[in-house]
Protein backbone atom coordinates (compact mmCIF):
# COMPACT_ATOMS: atom_id res chain seq x y z
CA UNK A 1 0.00 0.00 0.00
CA UNK A 2 1.54 3.34 -1.01
CA UNK A 3 2.18 5.92 1.69
CA UNK A 4 0.29 9.18 1.21
CA UNK A 5 2.52 12.17 0.70
CA UNK A 6 2.22 15.79 -0.29
CA UNK A 7 -0.50 18.39 0.29
CA UNK A 8 -3.40 15.91 0.37
CA UNK A 9 -1.78 13.90 3.16
CA UNK A 10 -0.92 17.08 5.07
CA UNK A 11 -4.55 18.24 4.84
CA UNK A 12 -5.83 14.87 6.03
CA UNK A 13 -3.50 15.00 9.03
CA UNK A 14 -4.57 18.56 9.81
CA UNK A 15 -8.25 17.55 9.64
CA UNK A 16 -7.55 14.59 11.91
CA UNK A 17 -5.79 16.83 14.48
CA UNK A 18 -8.68 19.31 14.41
CA UNK A 19 -11.25 16.52 14.82
CA UNK A 20 -9.23 15.04 17.73
CA UNK A 21 -8.94 18.43 19.45
CA UNK A 22 -12.64 19.16 19.03
CA UNK A 23 -13.53 15.71 20.39
CA UNK A 24 -11.33 16.22 23.44
CA UNK A 25 -12.97 19.60 24.05
CA UNK A 26 -16.46 18.07 23.94
CA UNK A 27 -15.41 15.22 26.23
CA UNK A 28 -13.98 17.69 28.73
CA UNK A 29 -17.33 19.53 28.69
CA UNK A 30 -19.19 16.26 29.35
CA UNK A 31 -16.88 15.37 32.23
CA UNK A 32 -17.27 18.88 33.69
CA UNK A 33 -21.06 18.63 33.46
CA UNK A 34 -21.09 15.20 35.10
CA UNK A 35 -18.84 16.49 37.89
CA UNK A 36 -21.23 19.40 38.47
CA UNK A 37 -24.15 17.00 38.62
CA UNK A 38 -22.38 14.68 41.09
CA UNK A 39 -21.14 17.48 43.35
CA UNK A 40 -24.35 19.53 43.35
CA UNK A 41 -25.56 17.61 46.40
CA UNK A 42 -22.30 18.20 48.27
CA UNK A 43 -21.70 21.90 47.56
CA UNK A 44 -23.95 24.94 47.41
CA UNK A 45 -24.22 26.84 44.15
CA UNK A 46 -22.15 29.61 45.73
CA UNK A 47 -19.39 27.10 46.60
CA UNK A 48 -19.51 25.63 43.09
CA UNK A 49 -19.28 29.14 41.62
CA UNK A 50 -16.22 29.85 43.73
CA UNK A 51 -14.55 26.55 42.80
CA UNK A 52 -15.26 27.03 39.07
CA UNK A 53 -14.52 30.78 39.07
CA UNK A 54 -17.91 31.57 37.57
CA UNK A 55 -20.95 33.51 38.75
CA UNK A 56 -23.76 31.88 40.71
CA UNK A 57 -26.27 32.47 37.85
CA UNK A 58 -23.80 30.68 35.54
CA UNK A 59 -23.75 27.75 37.96
CA UNK A 60 -27.52 27.55 37.87
CA UNK A 61 -27.48 27.47 34.06
CA UNK A 62 -24.63 24.92 34.00
CA UNK A 63 -26.45 22.64 36.45
CA UNK A 64 -29.57 22.74 34.29
CA UNK A 65 -27.51 21.53 31.30
CA UNK A 66 -25.67 18.99 33.46
CA UNK A 67 -28.91 17.33 34.54
CA UNK A 68 -29.58 16.44 30.88
CA UNK A 69 -26.23 14.66 30.35
CA UNK A 70 -26.63 10.90 29.92
CA UNK A 71 -24.74 8.68 32.31
CA UNK A 72 -22.37 6.13 30.75
CA UNK A 73 -24.22 2.90 30.07
CA UNK A 74 -23.14 -0.25 31.87
CA UNK A 75 -20.42 -1.92 29.82
CA UNK A 76 -19.98 1.07 27.49
CA UNK A 77 -17.60 4.02 27.41
CA UNK A 78 -20.38 6.58 27.13
CA UNK A 79 -24.00 7.42 27.66
CA UNK A 80 -24.67 8.07 23.99
CA UNK A 81 -23.39 7.04 20.60
CA UNK A 82 -22.06 10.58 20.20
CA UNK A 83 -19.89 10.17 23.29
CA UNK A 84 -18.56 6.83 22.07
CA UNK A 85 -17.62 8.42 18.73
CA UNK A 86 -15.96 11.31 20.58
CA UNK A 87 -13.86 8.91 22.65
CA UNK A 88 -12.74 7.07 19.52
CA UNK A 89 -12.01 10.31 17.67
CA UNK A 90 -10.03 11.61 20.67
CA UNK A 91 -7.88 8.45 20.63
CA UNK A 92 -9.33 7.31 23.97
CA UNK A 93 -10.41 3.92 22.69
CA UNK A 94 -9.00 1.38 20.24
CA UNK A 95 -10.86 0.38 17.11
CA UNK A 96 -11.64 -3.08 18.52
CA UNK A 97 -13.44 -1.57 21.51
CA UNK A 98 -15.39 0.78 19.23
CA UNK A 99 -16.53 -2.14 17.09
CA UNK A 100 -17.49 -4.13 20.19
CA UNK A 101 -19.53 -1.30 21.71
CA UNK A 102 -21.27 -0.37 18.46
CA UNK A 103 -22.08 -4.03 17.83
CA UNK A 104 -23.68 -4.43 21.29
CA UNK A 105 -25.51 -1.07 21.38
CA UNK A 106 -29.32 -1.30 21.56
CA UNK A 107 -30.36 1.00 18.71
CA UNK A 108 -33.77 2.63 18.62
CA UNK A 109 -35.91 1.73 15.63
CA UNK A 110 -36.78 4.38 13.07
CA UNK A 111 -40.49 4.93 12.72
CA UNK A 112 -42.06 5.39 9.29
CA UNK A 113 -42.65 9.06 10.13
CA UNK A 114 -38.97 9.52 11.03
CA UNK A 115 -37.91 7.99 7.73
CA UNK A 116 -40.19 10.22 5.70
CA UNK A 117 -39.60 13.61 7.27
CA UNK A 118 -35.98 13.96 6.12
CA UNK A 119 -34.66 14.74 9.60
CA UNK A 120 -32.71 11.56 10.08
CA UNK A 121 -29.57 13.42 11.12
CA UNK A 122 -31.33 14.57 14.28
CA UNK A 123 -32.31 11.10 15.51
CA UNK A 124 -30.00 10.07 18.34
CA UNK A 125 -29.58 6.46 19.38
CA UNK A 126 -30.38 5.06 15.93
CA UNK A 127 -28.07 3.30 13.51
CA UNK A 128 -28.28 6.46 11.44
CA UNK A 129 -25.72 7.98 13.82
CA UNK A 130 -23.26 5.27 12.79
CA UNK A 131 -23.93 6.06 9.13
CA UNK A 132 -23.33 9.76 9.82
CA UNK A 133 -20.07 8.93 11.59
CA UNK A 134 -18.91 7.09 8.48
CA UNK A 135 -19.96 9.89 6.13
CA UNK A 136 -18.26 12.51 8.32
CA UNK A 137 -15.00 10.58 8.52
CA UNK A 138 -15.24 9.82 12.23
CA UNK A 139 -15.16 6.06 11.68
CA UNK A 140 -13.61 4.04 8.89
CA UNK A 141 -15.50 1.91 6.35
CA UNK A 142 -14.14 -1.31 7.85
CA UNK A 143 -15.59 -0.35 11.26
CA UNK A 144 -18.97 0.40 9.71
CA UNK A 145 -19.04 -2.83 7.69
CA UNK A 146 -18.00 -4.98 10.65
CA UNK A 147 -20.61 -3.43 12.95
CA UNK A 148 -23.31 -3.75 10.29
CA UNK A 149 -22.44 -7.42 9.81
CA UNK A 150 -22.58 -8.08 13.59
CA UNK A 151 -25.98 -6.40 13.84
CA UNK A 152 -27.39 -8.32 10.89
CA UNK A 153 -26.16 -11.60 12.41
CA UNK A 154 -27.89 -10.75 15.74
CA UNK A 155 -31.27 -10.38 14.05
Amino acid sequence: MPVLQGPTHAKQLAQQRIRRGRSRLELARLEYQRTLKYEAGTLTQKEIASAASISQPSVSEALEKARKVDEPREGFSGGSLREIFLRYSADEMPKEQLIDELSRWEYDELSTADSLDGLLADLPNTFHEVEDALINGIIEADVYNTVLEHIRNKN
